[in-house]
């Protein structure tokens, strides 16, 4: 299976001036294409450390990151700006929509700045809008949007233009229940279309819908586990490796 991420032994350390801080120790890993992995540990962990740097948002102090082939630690600013673009996608907890535009040109955008005509950009962006159940909502503003229509706008900003890698930090955490559970079930329907997807989160609920779960802990991970049997069972491994770890412990309703 083809490797769409590839970390090997990245770091990340804070100085200060009478201090040096370790945020994420040597970690390796590996995303294959068409996974769907999620990221979790407590607060301060460093899963969010970790999600920074392979969403190239960060840069490593030691060690390699390389995305659907290609080394993202070598690339000077501009490089990196493109090649976000070209293949990353990302879903925000705080959606990060432009209020000035429609919905349609929300999820345009990404397009928009790789210059596509605006005949392929619309057919483009009424596929995905269809797969996401919001193709009824286009001509609206985010102002007129629900919480979760909001998330599954970002969700088809995030993938409009097939990147290599979907990157979701807390995608569920400003959303209620029903919303999160539409979204997590149309972030499963675009994953089993070939999506690759990792998503940050702290709720297990959350991250029983994915494949694979990395636990991090105190700065490195901490512990591997896979989805075998159904999602209450995965969700119950995932709740195990929660109490070893100290985190909350919640219901799958």
């Amino acid at each position: 299976m083809k490797a769409i991420l590839h970390a090997e032994q990245i770091t990340k350390v804070y100085h200060t001036k009478n201090a040096r801080h370790e945020a994420l120790r040597p970690t390796t890993l590996t995303i294959h294409d068409a996974e769907f992995v999620s990221i979790m540990g407590p607060s301060g962990a460093g899963k969010s450390t970790l999600l920074n740097l392979l969403s190239t948002i960060d840069q490593p102090t030691d060690g390699t990151i390389h995305i659907n082939g290609e080394d993202v630690t070598g690339m000077k600013e501009k490089q990196l700006a493109r090649f976000r673009r070209e293949q990353l996608g990302f879903i925000f907890q705080d959606f990060n929509l432009l209020d000035t535009m429609t919905v349609e040109e929300n999820i345009a955008l990404p397009l928009a700045l790789q210059h596509m005509p605006k005949a392929d950009i619309l057919v483009r962006v009424t596929s995905v809008a269809r797969e996401l159940g919001i193709e009824d909502l286009l001509a609206k503003r985010p102002s007129e949007l629900s919480g979760g229509q909001k998330q599954r706008t970002a969700a088809a900003r995030a993938i409009v233009h097939q990147p290599s890698l979907i990157l979701a930090d807390e995608p569920t955490g400003a959303l209620d229940s029903k919303s999160a559970t539409g979204l997590l079930e149309a972030m499963v329907g675009l994953n089993e279309q070939g999506a690759t997807i990792l998503m940050v989160t702290h709720d297990p609920v959350t991250a029983s819908y994915a494949e694979r779960v990395l636990f991090v802990k105190d700065g490195e991970l901490f512990r591997e586990i896979h989805q075998f049997g159904t999602r209450k069972e995965f969700f119950e491994q995932i709740m195990e490796v929660q109490r070893e770890l100290g985190g909350a412990v919640r219901e799958l309703v």
